[in-house]
């Protein structure tokens, strides 16, 4: 199964979007700010939830 994935900055414009892999994961690079997270896939809820990341 996969689900759509969208990366979203505070203003609302994507960032970057992909789906997921055959193990679920969703992996994405950028600088360190506050995002919001869009998950889409047929059969369930869309669901939206933010996302701090963190400087490494």
């Amino acid at each position: 199964m996969q689900a759509s994935v969208t990366v979203l900055d505070q203003t609302g414009q994507c960032v970057t979007r992909g789906g997921n892999d055959a193990y679920g994961l969703f992996t994405a690079a950028g600088p360190p700010r506050d995002y919001q997270l869009a998950v889409i896939r047929d059969g369930f809820e869309p669901r939206r939830a933010p996302y701090r990341c963190f400087p490494t």
